[in-house]
C-alpha cells in the first residue's frame, strides 16, 4: 500500500476520535451524520443493502470507544463487551458470503466497521480469518494501518511481541509500546507496508505520553510483566 492511502486512513481515524470530546456517551460519533462518504458512489447494487447494517454496526464498536475520555470505556467494558460479541458474528456472517469487503466495495463507513470489529475480536477468530485479511491486503482492498493493527492486537493477545507498534499497554502508571519485536526498525518496518513513522503515530493517533525511555530501560521487566513468551 502507499504511504498516502496510509496517511488517508490515519487521518480520518484521528479526525473522527477527537471531534467531540463531550462526555456523552454517543457524543462523539455525532461526526459521522455529517460525513459525507465519497466512496458509496462505487457500491455494487447488490450489496447496497449493508450499508445501512454496517453503519449501525460501527457506531456500536465504537459506542463506548473514545480517545478523548478513556473513562468511557472502563465504566462501560461489559455493555461494550456483549456489543462486540453480537457485531462479531454479524462481520463474520457477512465476511463469510462476501468476503473481506474493502473502501471501493462497501464505503469508508463499511470498511472501517469490518476492520474495528475483527481487530476487537477474540484471539480464535482473528486467527481464523486472518488469511481472508491478507487476502484482502494483497488486492489492495484493505488499507496498511488495519492490517497492522490487527496483526499487532492478536500477537498481543497470543502473549508474542508485536511488529508495529499499534499496541500501547500501561507499565507503573506509564503509558508503553506493548514489547516490539525490533525497535531499532520499527520505522522500516512501518515503511514496508506504508504506515506513519512511529513518532508520528504515537503523537496522531495513539496516546502522546507514550513514554520510550521508560520502554527502553525496563523491556526486561516488561516482557515478564507481560509475560510475552517469545522473547
Amino acid at each position: 500500500m502507499k504511504i498516502c492511502t496510509a496517511l488517508f486512513f490515519s487521518s480520518i481515524i484521528w479526525f473522527s476520535q477527537c471531534k467531540d470530546s463531550k462526555n456523552e456517551t454517543t457524543a462523539h460519533l455525532h461526526w459521522m451524520d455529517s460525513y459525507k462518504d465519497p466512496f458509496l458512489k462505487n457500491v455494487n447494487d447488490s450489496l447496497k443493502h449493508l450499508i445501512p447494517i454496517l453503519d449501525s454496526i460501527l457506531r456500536d464498536d465504537q459506542k463506548y470507544r473514545n480517545v478523548q475520555d478513556a473513562t468511557l470505556f472502563e465504566r462501560n467494558q461489559k455493555k461494550q463487551h456483549a456489543l462486540d460479541i453480537v457485531n462479531v458474528k454479524k462481520i463474520t456472517e457477512i465476511i463469510d458470503k462476501h468476503g473481506w469487503l474493502g473502501i471501493k466495495d462497501i464505503g469508508f463507513f463499511g470498511s472501517q466497521a469490518i476492520n474495528m470489529v475483527m481487530i476487537h475480536c477474540d484471539v480464535n477468530t482473528k486467527r481464523k480469518y486472518y488469511p481472508k485479511l491478507v487476502d484482502a491486503f494483497r488486492m489492495q482492498k484493505v488499507f496498511s494501518e488495519p492490517v497492522a493493527m490487527y496483526e499487532d492486537k492478536m500477537n498481543l493477545m497470543l502473549l508474542r511481541r508485536q511488529h508495529y507498534g499499534t499496541q500501547i499497554s500501561q507499565f507503573k502508571g506509564n503509558s508503553i509500546l506493548y514489547p516490539v519485536v525490533d525497535l531499532n526498525n520499527i520505522d522500516s518496518i512501518r515503511h514496508s507496508i506504508g504506515i506513519l513513522p512511529i513518532k508520528m503515530y504515537i503523537a496522531k493517533f495513539a496516546k502522546p505520553d507514550v513514554d520510550m525511555t521508560i520502554y527502553k530501560k525496563n523491556l526486561p521487566e516488561i516482557i515478564r510483566t507481560f509475560k510475552v513468551v517469545d522473547s
